[in-house]
């Protein structure tokens, strides 16, 4: 999708660096259902976000500002919420989490971070860290999570415990982050087929409570932290799905005027198990949509091909139990369903 772009360290060491030079991890193929869609089932009408429970799923639908959870099989079990400023009233949703019976929800334009019982009664509340990136928060808990800096404040992201009164930076920048958008500058690194400075400290983020994740989106590298902000291992991952999606940023971004831009992003979402982590590759269409799962130890990694989706999902979720995984194309509002492929 081109965007049009809007102006708006804690130092670790790794112990370990290594490559995935190419697609040799084991390739496995998974078949996919629909069990839901905008255009079959008028309970939803743009569902945005997902998370997957104890026995379904869950989703944030836009259009109706209200959280909806399912079973597995997509029956609908209750509904919740409303659009507004007050408790339990929601603007902007942009994460959504499964916790041990809670629904933890992230609202970046209230700044608040909201835990729902199943019958839709708040049982925690806890405001957001103030920050440009809030959207793009990874819920750890009722009241702990990490959000992106992207390069500011000296690190790329920070962990937050409201309910502890604890924060900290972490995760050493690619670079140093220019303080102001030059949308000439932007356009002289695109046109010569490079990334600009200002995007290169982009992350996606995932956490648990022993292990935090932090993918580089326009690096292709993924680094594991310890809960305290200390850099484990980093990993360079260099495999030709990664290949040709830069060749499509720099030919979508030959023709674009200053300000626009095809944005590089190698991964839309991660999502932790006590194995490693899962990566939702974003990549051309002639690959099939793709997990990439990388082991906790960084040493060894498997690709899932899911090829029976006409619609390519950017969200995905794995049931607690690990027994489904589902993923949600924002677009068509289409929520897929998989045996889970651990």
């Amino acid at each position: 999708m081109i965007c049009t772009i809007i102006a708006c360290c804690l130092a670790c060491t790794a112990e370990s660096k290594a490559e995935y030079q190419d697609n040799n991890g084991s390739d496995i193929t998974q078949s996919v259902e629909i069990i839901l869609s905008v255009e079959n089932d008028e309970i939803i009408a743009n569902p945005t976000r997902i998370t997957a429970s104890s026995d379904g799923f869950i989703i944030y639908d836009d259009a109706l500002n209200q959280i909806a959870v399912f079973s597995n099989d997509g029956d609908h079990v209750s509904t919740f919420g409303r659009q507004g400023r007050g408790p339990g009233e929601f603007q902007s949703v942009s994460t959504l989490r499964y916790d041990s019976g809670t629904i933890i929800v992230s609202d970046s334009e209230l700044l608040r971070l909201t835990g729902f019982g199943s019958d839709g009664k708040i049982v925690s509340n806890h405001d957001l860290t103030a920050s440009l990136f809030a959207m793009d928060n990874a819920i750890l808990s009722s009241s702990r999570y990490i959000t992106p800096t992207n390069g500011q404040e000296g690190g790329l992201a920070k962990f937050v415990d409201s309910e502890a009164g604890n924060e900290f930076v972490f995760g050493e920048p690619v670079t140093k982050t220019p303080e102001a958008a030059d949308f000439n500058q932007w356009h002289q690194d695109l046109s010569a087929g490079k990334v600009p400075d200002f995007f290169r400290n982009r992350i996606a983020v995932s956490g648990n409570e022993s292990l935090f994740y932090l993918f580089l989106q326009t690096e292709g590298v993924l680094r594991q932290y310890s809960s305290d902000g200390d850099l484990i291992w980093e990993k360079q991952i260099e495999i030709p799905e990664f290949e040709k999606e830069f060749e499509r940023f720099v030919e979508r971004n030959k023709d674009n005027p200053p300000g626009r831009m095809y944005m590089l992003q190698y991964v839309h979402k991660m999502e932790q198990t006590e194995d490693g982590v899962y990566m939702l590759l974003r990549i051309p269409g002639e690959f099939s949509t793709t997990l990439l799962f990388v082991d906790s130890s960084g040493e060894n990694h498997r690709y899932y091909r899911f090829k029976e989706m006409e619609y390519r999902p950017s969200h995905f979720s794995i049931s607690p139990d690990r027994q489904w995984v589902y993923f949600l194309n924002t677009s068509q509002g289409i929520i897929y369903r998989s045996s889970f492929p651990g």
